[in-house]
Order: C-alpha cells, then sequence, then structure tokens
C-alpha cells in the first residue's frame, strides 16, 4: 500500500491540512482529530467529484494508499 503525505500546519486559530502534490484538497479544523477528519472527507468529495464529472482521479489518490500525517510548526 502507498503512503500518502499530508501535512498539518498550525495557526494561532486552527490546524490546516493539504496532501502533497494534489492540488485543490484542503482542510481546516479546530483540532488536530477534526482536521485530519475533514481532510479525509475532502478527499473523499474529490473521489466523488471526479466519477460524476468523469475527471481522472489524481495519481497520488488512485489505487489503494492510506495518509500518513506530518504535522509541521
Amino acid at each position: 500500500m502507498r503512503r500518502v503525505t499530508a501535512i498539518i500546519e498550525t495557526s494561532s486559530e486552527n490546524y490546516s491540512a493539504y496532501i502533497v502534490g494534489v492540488d485543490g484538497v484542503t482542510a481546516t479544523g479546530a483540532t488536530l482529530d477534526e482536521v485530519k477528519q475533514n481532510l479525509v472527507e475532502a478527499v473523499e468529495e474529490l473521489m466523488e467529484s471526479c466519477k460524476e464529472t468523469g475527471s481522472p482521479v489524481p495519481e497520488e489518490l488512485s489505487g489503494e494508499y492510506e495518509l500518513n500525517f506530518s504535522h509541521c510548526n
């Protein structure tokens, strides 16, 4: 199974996250758990959108993968 890196950054008010190499998939949350869950949901929404529109799934998210969260700051 391939590991996909998700970066979590801390600001003064919340956390934000994105997936390395995948444009447009971001999330925010008040806690680490919340931002992780929101990022997973953002990926699910992207996959559904690709399916509905016939757009290609980003290579990083095709096939079997797991998100590997890395917390910066």
